[in-house]
């Protein structure tokens, strides 16, 4: 490919990059949703070991999704979530700029489910 020619007739050839480093989709660290046919309300608690990092109570309607970004710094972290029938689920997951890294919580069939990543 030859370069362009540019004002005058001067070349001119780009010398930046085509790929931008940074991802596509921005950094979500906590994603619920409630597959259930009835609302439910998930408390969730994320801690490290400096004590609780986050605390949420989310009212979930059936289908809903509910996605949070920049909830928490980078790290690990013991994640519970409960619902208000008292079923509850705990994972270890970790929070960062990977999709993979991301807490995912899942109400279903009256119960819920804790772990990391998205699909």
């Amino acid at each position: 490919m030859s370069p362009a020619a540019g004002p005058a007739g001067a070349a001119t050839t780009h010398t930046g990059s085509l790929v931008d480093p940074r991802p596509a989709v921005p950094r979500m660290d906590l994603s619920l949703r409630n597959y259930d046919r009835r609302p439910d309300t998930v408390e969730l608690v994320a801690s490290d070991d400096d004590g609780v990092a986050a605390e949420r109570e989310c009212r979930l309607d059936p289908g809903e999704l509910f996605a949070e970004r920049r909830l928490l710094p980078p790290g690990t972290y013991d994640v519970t979530a409960r619902l208000r029938l008292g079923k509850r689920d705990t994972a270890t997951c970790r929070v960062g700029d990977d999709p993979a890294d991301t807490i995912r919580v899942e109400v279903g069939n009256h119960v819920v489910a804790v772990s990391e990543g998205v699909d």
